[in-house]
């Protein structure tokens, strides 16, 4: 769980953060104020592995 907490945690700062490298560098600002999507995907893969451990 404390994995989980960390990714979505580390996921939700990336909204600060300007790309340096990706589409997303092109764009104005360069992504700043929008989650990276890969952090974000592997936050919710953390979360999904938490649950089914929490289950077992």
């Amino acid at each position: 769980r404390a994995a989980a907490l960390a990714a979505r945690a580390g996921a939700e700062a990336t909204k600060d953060m300007v790309a340096q490298r990706g589409r997303a560098r092109f764009t104005p600002g360069g992504g700043r104020g929008h989650q990276d999507p890969g952090a974000t995907s592997m936050a919710l893969v953390w979360e999904t592995l938490a649950e089914v451990a929490e289950e077992l």
